[in-house]
């Protein structure tokens, strides 16, 4: 009894279990035979998961462990079976299936780890309770194809548990995962870049078939989907204290479920609509949210919160916080579009405490959501709406800003609205510096007196009271200047003082002096003319500003004053020119003003616009002298790197070529990274690319890293030609300053020849948001059999210059069949019944952006294959069916009342503890599997709703398992139809078992099942 290694004495008498249990593959005396001590640890996590029991913690030595870890007991409330690594360890789990398996298991923790590259879904918790997945790092799982998606925690049948403070990224699918799931808590888990590439589907959270969880004090963005999905038939779930930005759909989308609250959440500039209801959603709550641009210009669906005309029902908004940067849709409701939020007040009632202004948050496009004082989403929530909470995001205790009038409701009246309370600090009041300025008489002088005040707390200053010279008048400018007019024929000297003030309470005076000196009668004043120049970012110009400017008189002209950019610092050098540097990282326009003089007290001012383009970080574009700066680093065995005569712009280019025998891939990457450090902004990647052997697919990408860590990508594709063309990808840091940005381009599955060439690489970086470029929508061929519906994947190869996220926006109708997009853009063609032959049908695609295109689906529809299943109906017998792979007890009997028939099959477990119930044929319906596509099809209800329903197709050949497929579902007392399809992996040698099952089904009824089909095509 293995199991039992540790645990009892030399002499047979049980003994308390060890504490610990020890893993350490690198340790030279592991073994999985042994005793699993600090002496002799076990080699593998899934050795000590087989014997670890109630109290006992798993402790995991450093290192990466390619393994599944399948957890074989349960603990209990008070001694849970806990698996962590070791005090300071990092221990890399990677798996060809799950890194880490529950089933049917209890009190059970998962903390601290790190998961990479599972093939299946990374963390998988099925029909459990009391689960906890906490602080553990999970991102590559599976890959962006539509068998080989996996998602990065899933909760599946689970209840009352929790997934916390987890970094959940980079998946092929969704990042969190909960279905059929109950009374979970999902909180303080940060979730970004999960994405299914092939089609928009992969959200952040995503919540399925499941009832009263707890979202809360998550942060989801970059998300391919929403940030946070309620969707079909989640029930009385809350949704409380998250910030969700950037994601490729809506902040938070509740979808056909009823009874969610959608309270004190932060969203920004998500695709579409921020706050979204749909699908029948009634019962919805929002409240207290600050939701900010989102939405805007979006074909899809638009405004900060929305709410369709199918689910206004016992839905309401109220004391939320909306902007919009730029004029949009503010919000929705009962699918009316309205303009602002005073608009909707009016119209409808709802939002009677609702706020349109800018929630004043730190660095939004930073991901920096805490509000700024003066904020009015401060002190203004109520506190009393159902589902408020005492803490904010982080934890910290709602706290009353002394600075602000108390404007909330409710038990506590300065409860915040958003994700993060506004915690004041002492206001440290502003330093004014004096200044001194000359002007001559009769000429009015603007004096930048905010140039050298400082604020030790980084308010922005602004120019309070002015006081009143004895010779003259002074005012202030929105810009911070103050104008400075002398009397009538005065000269002399004159002053007046002003107030710098920080717009929280601090302020502080200082005095500007100046000399007015006497006008010359006999002079004429100069012309100053304005001025244009050009320098790239980073880099300095000087500027001989005189020498478009004039003097009547001939007198020699010199610059006597140089204003501040906005956009970088400019100062006279003494030879008649102004020398401009730009602020680092800055590109785009400039501009500043100089006085010319004349040294007989007569002066003029111009303007001097400046043009920053950006810097082209690429030391070697053209490849003209060598290939430095540039490698094979992620290519496969035998791929070389050389210069070839040929290029796009110039003499040479790049070849990177396949020297092996065998399909491999070819990158050619930067090294070291042209960006080093990066900086907020856009970053554009150009490159021109060819191939000998055109078809083949060549990708650019731009990945974001902070040491070591991923933060995030964008990846353009392209279809290579012999031709040149230019392939173009843009990417926006998320961790500016505190990142470097990798350039890479590259083909997979190259056969042996030249893979690619390369020319005329650019990277170059713009503040904020570049100019959007149109998708290229390429036309598509579908099949499917007579009778039978196909999803199409026609984003699969379309493509965005940008790299922007595409999603499908309409469908024509085809002539002998029927399209349907759905809510998540999914391409769905039905045939018309008994219909086969050729169909077609164009589809639109639409960037986000305003950028759109339209292409066409050529439809093949073939005679369908007769159904597999000899007894589909149970109408005679049972025939063909048993209760193999069973509990004991459970039965198989054939009961009246069918689907369609008068008969269905019956699973009972006449048992008096639960049992797993199994319906599997016998023998096998496909004996001697064929190529192609198996569809399988059961319809199953219960007695009782609520059982996890699991139907499953798999492959033998002989006695060893090729492959197989699970599609699970939650039974209800109706007949639900649940399908799946499959590919056999060794047709013409292998047999194909089918079954449906239901585990731990308690005494009684487990499912009634009929009209199975199994086809072919």
């Amino acid at each position: 009894m293995t199991a039992m290694l540790g645990l009892v004495g030399p002499t047979g008498a049980a003994v308390a279990a060890e504490p610990l249990l020890y893993v350490n593959r690198n340790s030279s005396s592991c073994s999985d035979t042994g005793p699993g001590t600090a002496a002799v640890p076990f080699c593998t996590i899934d050795r000590a998961a087989s014997v670890a029991v109630a109290g006992q913690t798993v402790q995991v030595a450093s290192g990466t462990y390619d393994e599944e870890v399948y957890v074989d007991q349960s603990g209990t409330s008070t001694s849970p079976i806990v698996f962590t690594p070791a005090p300071g360890a990092v221990v890399t789990v990677n798996s060809d299936g799950h890194a880490f398996k529950v089933e049917n298991r209890s009190w059970v923790v998962i903390r601290g780890f790190r998961v990479a590259d599972s093939v299946g879904d990374a963390i998988d918790i099925e029909d459990s309770t009391q689960i906890t997945v906490a602080d553990n790092e999970v991102l590559g799982s599976g890959v962006t194809t539509s068998s080989g998606k996996a998602v990065g925690i899933i909760l599946d049948g689970t209840t009352n548990s929790s997934v916390s403070g987890n970094r959940v990224h980079h998946n092929s699918d969704r990042g969190i995962y909960l279905t059929g799931a109950s009374g979970n808590t999902i909180v303080g888990n940060e979730v970004y870049s999960n994405a299914r590439v092939y089609v928009r589907e992969a959200s952040g959270i995503h919540v399925y078939r499941s009832t009263s969880n707890t979202l809360k004090g998550n942060v989801v963005h970059h998300n391919e989907d929403s940030g946070i999905n309620i969707y079909t038939s989640s029930l009385n779930n809350l949704v409380v204290d998250n910030v969700s930005f950037d994601n490729g759909d809506h902040g938070v989308d509740v979808y056909s479920s009823t009874g969610n609250r959608v309270v004190g959440n932060s969203i920004y500039r998500n695709a579409t609509a921020g706050l979204n209801a749909e699908g029948g959603s009634t019962g919805t709550a929002f409240a207290n949210n600050v939701s900010v641009d989102n939405g805007i210009g979006s074909t899809r669906t638009r405004g900060n919160i929305r709410v369709d005309s199918s689910s206004d029902t016992s839905s309401s908004m109220n004391s939320d916080l909306m902007f919009l940067s730029s004029p949009d849709v503010m919000v929705i409701w009962n699918g009316v579009n309205y303009s602002s939020v005073a608009a909707l007040r009016t119209a409808t009632g709802q939002e009677a405490r609702g706020l349109q202004a800018d929630p004043r948050w730190r660095a939004p496009g930073a991901g920096d959501f805490r509000l700024s004082a003066g904020s009015p989403a401060i002190d203004s929530a109520d506190s009393g709406v159902s589902g408020q909470t005492a803490t904010d995001l982080t934890g910290a205790a709602r706290v009353d800003d002394p600075a602000t009038t108390n404007t909330g409701v409710g038990p506590r009246s300065y409860d915040d609205r958003g994700a993060l309370e506004f915690v004041p600090t002492p206001n440290r009041a502003p330093d004014a510096q004096d200044d001194a300025v000359s002007t001559p008489a009769d000429t009015t002088v603007a004096v930048p007196v905010l140039a050298n005040d400082v604020d030790l707390d980084g308010d922005s200053l602004s120019v309070g009271n002015v006081g009143l010279p004895a010779h003259g008048s002074a005012s202030a400018a929105p810009n911070g200047t103050i104008s400075y007019t002398p009397a009538p024929g005065y000269a002399g000297t004159d002053a007046f003082t002003y107030t710098a003030v920080d717009g929280r309470g601090g302020a502080d005076q200082a005095t500007v002096s100046v000399t007015v000196t006497a006008a010359d009668p006999t002079n004429r004043p100069p012309t100053a003319v304005d001025d244009q120049a050009q320098t790239q970012e980073g880099a300095s110009v000087s500027i001989g500003v005189l020498g478009n400017d004039s003097d009547a008189d001939g007198d020699p002209l010199s610059v006597t004053a140089v204003g501040a950019p906005g956009h970088g610092s400019a100062v006279a050098v003494g030879d008649g020119t102004i020398s401009y540097t730009p602020s680092p990282g800055y590109n785009g326009p400039d501009q500043f003003q100089y006085t010319v003089g004349d040294g007989r007290d007569g002066q003029d001012t111009a303007t001097v616009s400046v043009t920053v383009t950006p810097r082209d970080h690429v030391g070697n574009p053209g490849f003209e002298s060598n290939t430095t700066g540039w490698n094979t680093a992620g290519s496969g065995t035998g791929v070389v790197l050389q210069r070839v005569a040929g290029g796009h712009s110039g003499n040479w280019s790049a070849s990177v070529t396949n020297t092996g025998t065998s399909q491999t891939s070819c990158t050619l990457n930067d090294s070291p990274n042209w960006v080093a450090t990066t900086v907020a902004g856009t970053y554009t990647a150009r490159l021109w690319v060819r191939s000998e052997t055109p078809g083949g697919l060549f990708r650019l990408r731009l990945r974001e890293y902070s040491g070591t860590t991923l933060v995030g990508s964008q990846t353009s594709t392209a279809s290579l030609d012999a031709a040149w063309q230019e392939v173009l990808v843009r990417y926006s840091p998320a961790n500016p300053g505190g990142s470097t940005l990798d350039l890479n381009g590259y083909t997979t599955s190259t056969p042996p020849g030249t893979c690619f060439q390369a020319d005329t690489i650019s990277l170059t970086r713009a503040d904020g948001v570049v100019q959007n470029a149109p998708p290229d929508a390429l036309d598509d061929t579908a099949s499917t059999t007579q009778d039978k519906a196909v999803v199409v994947n026609v984003l699969n190869n379309d493509t965005d210059p940008d790299g922007d996220t595409l999603t499908v926006t309409g469908a024509s109708q085809p002539a002998h069949g029927a399209v349907q997009v759905d809510a998540a853009g999914t391409v769905t063609y039905t045939p018309t019944a008994g219909y086969s032959g050729s169909d077609a049908f164009d589809y639109s695609v639409a960037d986000g952006r305003g950028g759109t295109d339209t292409a066409r689906v050529s439809v093949t529809v073939t005679a369908s294959d007769p159904n597999l299943v000899a007894n589909p109906g149970f109408e005679v017998s049972t025939s063909g069916w048993n209760s193999s792979g069973s509990g004991t007890g459970v039965t198989l009997s054939r009961v009246s009342g069918g689907h369609s028939g008068g008969w269905a099959a019956r699973l009972a477990n006449t048992g008096s503890t639960s049992a797993t119930c199994v319906l599997n044929d016998s023998p096998n319906v496909v004996t001697t599997s064929g190529p192609g596509t198996y569809a399988v099809s059961m319809w199953v209800r219960s007695d009782t709703a609520g059982a996890s329903f699991k139907l499953r197709l798999r492959e033998y050949t002989g006695s060893t398992l090729s492959g197989s497929t699970t599609v699970s579902a939650t039974v209800t007392t109706a007949w639900q139809q649940v399908t799946a399809t499959y590919v056999a992996a060794a047709p013409g040698s292998s047999t194909l078992d089918l079954n449906g099952y239901v585990s731990a089904a308690p005494p009684g009824t487990c499912f009634y099942a009929d009209d199975i089909s199994v086809t072919r095509s």
